[in-house]
């Protein structure tokens, strides 16, 4: 699991940042491609809830490895993400 940190603009506004964790899909993926992944799966989500996303820079500007003994995840309601 990594701790993962994004700043987006779009030119003339403030900076945005956005923060989470990425779980890579598989074990053993070098490092630049669960990048890559996970600014693409950012970048895409984004577009898809506003077309205005197209005109916005994004930078990955953290990328850390995170240490945990386990990781539990009740689950979900329906109506939640």
């Amino acid at each position: 699991m990594y701790r993962v940190r994004f700043i987006i603009q779009r030119p003339g506004y403030r900076k945005r940042y956005l923060s989470g964790f990425y779980i890579p899909r598989q074990e053993g993926m070098p490092v630049s491609e669960m990048k890559r992944e996970c600014t693409e799966f950012i970048r895409s989500r984004l577009q898809k809830e506003d077309a205005r996303f197209l005109d916005f820079t994004m930078e990955l500007t953290v990328f850390r490895r995170v240490n945990v003994d386990f990781i539990y995840q009740a689950e979900s309601s329906p109506g939640l993400r």
